[in-house]
């Protein structure tokens, strides 16, 4: 067995990833009255699975109007998908900088009511299976990006983290779709929307999809070096999109409506991330 969940009314889909692959499946579903029961049972025998895999970053453009750039601090777009969905390649210093942070940073107003999208064109029509982000995973005391409020901080962007990484992180997000069109205007394409992930901003930090993140007093893991962080799994959300799309979608219109409180309310609206900030360690986009 797989799974079991309770069923509810209306129409919903589920996505399942066994770890055996297989081109064809048989497919049982069996319904249960409260006592455990079985009151039916359905079989669909030979289904073809769906295969997907990662789009690389150079089949598709990503469009985001207020990318946050530091050279110096290792801030910038090419972060976001260069593989490394961790925050390993810190590691690769020769001498360590606690200021470089070799990832992704939206904003002001990147998540919240006043959110600007964020836009993929994927150059043509494909089969969209599922979105993912990731975040920057733990390090040990004293190693790895020091997200240090401005006055302890040699970093550009020191003013934008205020000592805090997990309240840039998202953790409501909603995901349109649109077909191939001939219509330039980002805004005014038919967009529909195909799929969400939301945890409560509030969730206990032992629940969230973020507990193993870096810059967290909390947090769940603390790597000491590259072998321990390339040997534990990453951290991300991951968006499922109905496999029943006809051709599939070209565009991408990406929203995060909201990010994660820390679990206390600092009276400065800095360390509250206030302006809304995002941050990304990885963008992945799986497709048929």
């Amino acid at each position: 067995m797989i799974s079991s969940f309770n069923l509810e009314e209306g129409e919903d889909f589920i996505v399942y990833q066994p770890k055996q692959e297989s081109g064809k499946y048989d497919i049982v579903i069996r319904a249960e009255d409260f006592r455990g029961h079985m009151v039916k049972e359905r079989v669909w025998e030979n289904i073809d699975a769906i295969t997907t895999s990662k789009l690389d970053a150079s089949e598709f453009e990503f469009v985001c109007d207020n990318i946050v750039t530091s050279e110096k601090d290792k801030i910038g777009l090419q972060y976001l998908f260069d593989g490394d969905t961790k925050g390993t390649t810190w590691w690769d210093e020769e001498e360590y900088d606690r200021f470089h942070f070799y990832s992704f940073l939206a904003g002001p107003n990147a998540a919240g009511e006043n959110a600007h999208p964020m836009y993929v064109d994927m150059k043509k029509n494909r089969l969209t299976a599922q979105l993912r982000i990731y975040c920057m995973l733990g390090y040990m005391s004293g190693k790895g990006p020091d997200f240090s409020a401005p006055v302890y901080s040699k970093a550009e962007t020191a003013g934008i983290w205020y000592g805090y990484y997990e309240n840039m992180l998202p953790c409501k997000v909603t995901v349109y779709g649109c077909r191939d069109d001939d219509n330039s205007d980002w805004e005014s394409k038919a967009w529909e929307k195909i799929g969400n992930f939301e945890e409560s901003p509030k969730l206990a930090q032992s629940l969230r999809w973020t507990r193993n993140a870096a810059g967290s007093m909390y947090n769940y893991v603390r790597l000491a070096n590259k072998v321990a962080m390339e040997e534990c799994d990453p951290s991300y959300l991951a968006i499922d999109f109905d496999a029943e799309q006809g051709e599939g979608y070209r565009y991408l219109k990406i929203v995060i409506d909201d990010v994660f409180d820390l679990p206390w309310n600092p009276s400065d609206i800095n360390q509250r991330n206030g302006l809304e900030y995002v941050a990304m360690q990885e963008l992945e986009i799986y497709t048929d």
